[in-house]
This record gives structure tokens, sequence and C-alpha cells, in this order.
């Protein structure tokens, strides 16, 4: 009788790790697979990067390090240099350090001991420079927390190193968010709009001269059927004292494309056909506008 129940018991503690097994097998698969942070050889300046990113996978994937010992080892692969060579003499001295007096020792030797003072003097010497706003406002955002400025200095400093365009913009603005984030996102926003515009106006410049005088063509042109329209003209007298003159006339007809085209290409003026000018100044427009204005006078 012993016999079975010991063969009961058992049976039932193996299908409880059996189901232990797969619960952990489920959550390890639910949990996020997290990419490695890259090696830390002992540098100050990317040491709170790298101990925030260790941080963020020791919480998220937590059934992977159920213990100290496991936690410590897997910090231990991700070092190289000087960082690796420290590790390896702290583990061999202390094997059964635990994971608080390890983080402890490893701070103490690695962390920015005057961490306020460091972040202070980035943020106040950075400048915006080439890069875009949300890189500059993402670099500046990481130093802030640790600067202990309030909203309001962090604001103007963020305002001082920006690039002048920006700085122009934003000192013609009717409304300027007044709180940090929002302020950021608006900054973010103006520069993403003039990075566009400088390329529209590559584009533009690239095309050159033939769009420009395409569309001032077809102003002129516009400009001119609508004083044709708004003319009154008898059928009995087709020039009357307030016509146009016939230089005028001609140029009132729409240019085909082939013309326009060809005008383009000898660089030609898009209103008399002429050389050495263009639309805008061109003397037989000038002409014609004094002799319709004399005819009226």
């Amino acid at each position: 009788m012993s016999s079975q129940i010991y063969d009961a018991l058992n049976e039932r503690m193996q299908k409880q790790e059996e189901l232990i097994r797969l619960l952990q097998s489920e959550k390890q698969q639910r949990e996020p697979k997290l990419p490695l942070p890259e090696r830390f050889t002992g540098n100050r300046q990317s040491y709170r990067t790298f101990r925030n990113q260790v941080d963020t996978i020791f919480h998220l994937n937590a059934s992977r390090f159920t213990d100290d010992r496991s936690r410590i080892l897997f910090i231990g692969s991700l070092l190289s240099g000087d960082a690796a060579a420290w590790f390896e003499a702290r583990t061999r001295n202390h094997p059964t350090l635990s994971l608080n007096e390890f983080l402890t020792n490893f701070d103490s030797l690695f962390a920015d001991p005057q961490i306020q003072v460091t972040a202070r003097r980035n943020i106040q010497t950075m400048k915006q420079g080439k890069l875009s706003a949300s890189a500059y406002c993402t670099k500046f955002l990481s130093y802030a927390a640790d600067t202990g400025f309030n909203e309001a200095a962090l604001l103007h400093l963020l305002t001082l190193n920006l690039n002048p365009t920006i700085k122009d913009i934003l000192a013609t603005a009717l409304e300027v968010p007044t709180d940090l984030n929002h302020f950021v996102n608006f900054v973010i926003r103006l520069d993403n709009r003039v990075f566009e515009r400088r390329q529209e106006r590559t584009m533009e410049d690239r095309l050159g001269p033939r769009v420009s005088e395409t569309r001032k063509g077809l102003q002129v042109n516009t400009q001119f059927h609508q004083g044709l329209h708004n003319q009154s003209y008898s059928t009995s007298n087709p020039r009357s004292e307030n016509s146009p003159v016939p230089m005028e006339l001609d140029n009132l007809r729409r240019l085909s494309q082939d013309e326009k085209d060809r005008r383009h290409r000898l660089n030609l003026c898009l209103y008399c056909g002429g050389e050495g000018h263009r639309a805008i100044n061109c003397p037989e427009k000038a002409k014609n506008f004094a002799t319709r204005t004399e005819r009226r006078g």
C-alpha cells in the first residue's frame, strides 16, 4: 500500500514539474526579444546608457534571470577591455558576490561621480549645428534630467542653442508652447518644414528659368486675355479707339506648346519672341502699354 502511495505522489510531482516547465516556456515566449546592448569597455560616458539597457532586459525578460548569479554573469558577458578585466578579477576573488554588492562596486568604478556637473556642462555648450532638431532635442533631453535645472532654464538653453533659422521663425510666431515637451515637438515640426522647403527650393533651382519663365508667360497671357474680354468691340469697327495694337493682339493669342518649347530652347522672349531679354522686361510690351495708355488719354 505504501508503495502505491509513493508511486502516486511521485507521478503527481512529475506532472507538477512538467506543468511548471510549460508555464515557464509560455512566459518566455510572451516576453519580448530585446537586442543586446553594445559592449561596455569602461567608458564613463556610455556607462549610464549601458546600465539602463541591462536593467530593461532584466525587467522584461525576468524568467531568464532567476537569481543574482545569472544576472551578474549576463553583465559580465557584455563587458570588454578594462571593464572585462575588472569583472574577471572581481568575480574570481568573490564567487558568492550578491547582485547589489556587484552593482555597488560597478557603479563606484565606472559611473560619473559628478554626473550633474557633467550634464550641466554638456547642456550649456552643445549646439544644434548640422543636427536635425529631432536629434538635437533628443541629445538635449538625455542630459536635462541630470542637470537639476527647472523647466524655464531648460527652455531657455534649448532655444539659445537652436540654429538661427529656427530662432528667427520662433521670434515671429504668434503662439509658442511654454512647456518643455510641447516646445520640443513644436521645434521639431518647424525644423522639418524648413528642411522640406529647402528641398523644394533646390528642385526649383535645378529646373532653372524655364519653369519660372513659363509661369510668367502664362501670367502675362492670362492678364491680357482678361483685358481683351473686358473691352467692348464693334463688329463694324474692329479697331476702335481703345483696341489693343496689332502686336498686342498677336500676343493675346495663347502660344502653342511647340512654340513655347521653341522659345525656351532658343532662350527667346515669351512675349515678342525677341532675343536678349525676358517677357517680364520686354520692350515691345512696354511700348504697347504706352501706346494704349496714350490712346485712352
